[in-house]
């Protein structure tokens, strides 16, 4: 059983263009990232990105720092997901899992993945994931391999081709054993971490700038609760925006049941 880590980058963001490439502390965000996680107990990390020649810069990026990357189908991010374990593990075995990251979650913890990887292998789950007791931008996801194929080879629906794991969580999720990380940490599930709009990064980089290198999301919390005001400037926008923005308010109220279901 091995766990194989997949950053999902683009730079074409609506709310926040370029933002992967956007600095910290004078290294993009994606690298960033990437020096955060790169101890996860994981086989491999790749970068998975589009072949819109915006991201071009991407490429550059990931050959520069000796980072693997995929480029595929900027609309079919299923499609660009399972591709890009075609090409790097060509001889992955269906019990291995897929732990999907994004790069717009800078401050993602390395504590909180390799939790979600110990009780993904303790219970043999299909789908598991941080609940939303975690704040946005701490998000983990991770997905077997079988699930992962059964989704490319049935999916239809335009939310399952855009959203990797939606075939898996909310178009099907009595097929499949699904759990969730709860830390019972829902006072500040509110706080909002990721990096969505020019907003967000101020946030992030006020957070950064507090603590030590290596801080952990308790480290970030213990902020919080001494420095409220740090937090405030981003916490109206929705959690989830851009999953939420195409459906239809009978789909939105539906899939929010489904995605909370485990909370």
């Amino acid at each position: 059983m091995n766990f194989y880590c997949l950053i999902q980058v683009r730079m074409g963001s609506t709310r926040f263009p370029g933002k992967s490439l956007t600095l910290i502390n004078d290294i993009t965000m994606l690298e960033y990232l990437i020096n955060r996680i790169k101890n996860i107990k994981t086989k491999k990390i790749i970068v998975v990105t589009t072949i819109n020649p915006l991201d071009d810069a991407i490429e550059i990026l990931c050959k520069k720092i000796g980072i693997e990357f995929f480029r595929g189908s900027e609309d079919n991010v299923l499609d660009r997901f399972y591709k890009a374990i075609e090409y790097y593990i060509p001889f992955i075995d269906m019990s291995d899992y897929i732990i999907r990251l994004t790069g717009d979650c800078p401050l993602s913890d390395p504590r909180i993945i390799n939790d979600c990887i110990n009780n993904t292998k303790e219970n043999h789950y299909d789908y598991y994931r941080t609940s939303h007791d975690f704040p946005d931008g701490l998000d983990v996801e991770i997905i077997k391999y079988n699930a992962l194929k059964e989704a490319w080879t049935h999916a239809t629906l335009s939310e399952e081709l855009e959203h990797v794991t939606y075939y898996t969580w909310a178009t099907h999720p009595d097929r499949y054993k699904i759990g969730k990380l709860n830390y019972h940490t829902s006072k500040y599930k509110d706080l909002r971490l990721a990096v969505d709009r020019e907003i967000d990064l101020k946030v992030v980089l006020s957070i950064i700038n507090e603590l030590r290198p290596d801080f952990s999301f308790n480290d970030i919390v213990t902020l919080y609760d001494k420095h409220p005001d740090l937090f405030i400037h981003n916490q109206h926008i929705r959690r989830d925006e851009g999953l939420f923005t195409n459906l239809s308010e009978k789909n939105q109220k539906s899939i929010y049941k489904n995605y909370t279901k485990f909370d």
